[in-house]
């Protein structure tokens, strides 16, 4: 079967669908990362909670709004935010540019870390 013309463009073609679904999958994974974080696969998309304290609500759609929480002040008001490797960048109207740090915990937690901490619970920010 595979030594007929025939059978060599049946095998071409099955490899060519096989590669375009591939391909499809990896854009798939990379548009999913976590808002607008093309060079990590740490998500930070929902509400975190500082040691302040306020917290910090991360969109899908790359935004970001400060918080008053557990009766603190919020330090940061609102605007935008990107992602490079473990370099989280606010940009707001009125903060200006905040650059903070993504890490692990010991715990293997994740942590965004510049002048406060930033936890993904309450619980772990008390």
């Amino acid at each position: 079967m595979f030594q007929t013309k025939k059978g060599k463009i049946i095998i071409a073609v099955i490899a060519a669908v096989l590669l375009v679904v591939a391909i499809v999958v990896v854009i798939l994974h990379k548009a999913d990362n976590g808002g607008s974080n093309p060079g990590s696969s740490v998500s930070i998309v929902g509400t975190w909670y500082s040691d302040k304290p306020d917290s910090m609500t991360f969109t899908k759609d790359g935004k970001y709004q400060g918080n008053s929480w557990n009766g603190g002040n919020a330090w940061l008001t609102s605007g935008s935010y990107s992602i490079d490797g473990s370099t989280l960048t606010l940009s707001g109207d009125l903060d200006g540019k905040t650059t903070l740090t993504i890490s692990k915990g010991a715990d293997g937690k994740t942590i965004i870390s510049g002048k406060y901490n930033y936890y993904s619970t309450e619980a772990d920010a008390k």
